[in-house]
């Protein structure tokens, strides 16, 4: 308000200026002619138009830096709500997320049992290493196997705390491990398992053709509640290999590379985590619409989770890998994948299995460390 009351002074200032002028003039131009007077006050109207536009510019520029002012100011104002908004919303989420947690981990005494046994497969496993290290040709294979199946007992009895069933039903793992297909073809006797092994292949006629590599899994290498002891097999296990696709097969496509690995283990192993709470979806044609494989692997996989389902009792199944995921480029190794099974169905959800995973990885880092000797000891890498 101020400086429009100063604004309008300033033009009427200089309009009572200009008059002043005129006034002046009139009495000094009695003595010139007529048009000399018209030129004369001409250009005191001029000078009178351009010191009112001049005050008349200076008026609006003022108009537009304020008009830009408050623009800035409602526009930062704006962000800052948002920003709060944001951290409010995070805040909240952290809180959900912490609840999530806390109601779905195990009991106190579960965590306190899972936490003992960790620390005492923890120790044999250090004390392993350190002894191979100080005698190389002292490393066992067997002792090694043996390790691995403790820690997959004790990610059976953890699964079982999961359950929702009070019956404790039996829940068996096992571990294949990742071998490249220049592993594979420079070893002679796992190049004889492999071919011996290999199923749901691409090309029959040349099973090694288009793999990036091949996961085995070996008696060795398998636990279940089901036996006396921690590190006793499960004698329900076979020897099996499984093709790992090339990823020049969906290097074109990367969005839908996980299309390329069949179920469930490869998809696991490629992507770093698949669960099926019911695998009997895996015995239907319209899981597999969308997969790049014929429909001649597709018939013997699902004949293979048939047999899964009725002779095995399997009903559900979670497949974690172990190191980066396959089909993410960069460092990091990846060394197999776990497979946990459960004759029940639906027996977690994704949460419940989000909160199994963060609470045995110190378990699964063991069997990683595990396997590391193990390939040191075969020269694989």
């Amino acid at each position: 308000m101020f400086k429009d009351k100063l604004t309008s002074g300033a033009g009427a200032a200089s309009i009572a200026l200009g008059g002043l002028l005129i006034s002046v003039a009139t009495g000094f131009l009695a003595h010139f002619t007529g048009w000399q007077i018209a030129i004369y006050a001409a250009g005191c109207a001029a000078l009178v138009a351009q010191i009112y536009f001049r005050e008349l510019f200076i008026k609006q520029a003022a108009e537009v830096k304020e008009h830009e002012r408050r623009n800035e100011l409602d526009s930062n104002f704006a962000e800052l709500k948002q920003e709060t908004e944001d951290a409010k919303q995070s805040y909240l989420k952290s809180q959900k997320d912490l609840a999530d947690i806390i109601r779905l981990m195990p009991p106190a005494h579960t965590m306190r049992q899972f936490g003992l046994t960790y620390s005492s497969l923890h120790n044999q496993a250090r004390l392993f290493a350190v002894g191979a290290l100080k005698k190389p040709d002292a490393l066992d294979p067997e002792k090694i196997s043996s390790l691995i199946r403790q820690g997959l007992d004790a990610l059976c009895w953890l699964m079982q705390r999961y359950q929702p069933s009070a019956n404790d039903s039996p829940v068996s793992a096992n571990l294949m491990r990742f071998h490249r297909i220049t592993a594979v073809q420079k070893t002679p006797a796992l190049k004889a398992f492999v071919e011996d092994h290999l199923r749901f292949v691409p090309v029959p006629s040349d099973k090694l053709q288009n793999l990036a590599g091949v996961l085995t899994l070996e008696q060795a290498h398998s636990a279940s509640t089901r036996t006396p002891k921690p590190d006793d097999v499960d004698d329900r296990i076979s020897p099996l290999a499984l093709p790992i696709a090339d990823v020049s097969l969906y290097a074109h496509d990367p969005a839908n590379a996980i299309e390329y690995f069949i179920p469930v283990a490869p998809r696991g192993f490629a992507a770093g985590y698949q669960y099926h709470p019911d695998i009997n979806v895996l015995t239907q044609s319209d899981y597999y619409q969308n997969s790049y494989f014929s429909p001649v692997v597709r018939d013997e996989l699902i004949a293979y989770f048939v047999e899964k389902t009725t002779e095995q009792q399997i009903q559900s199944i979670v497949s974690i890998g172990l190191g980066k995921r396959f089909i993410d480029q960069g460092a990091g190794i990846p060394w197999g994948v776990i497979n946990i099974q459960s004759p029940e169905t639906n027996t977690m959800t994704e949460d419940s299995m989000a909160s199994y995973i963060d609470i045995a990885r110190p378990v699964f880092e063991v069997i990683k460390d595990l396997l590391l000797l193990h390939s040191e000891l075969n020269q694989e890498a």
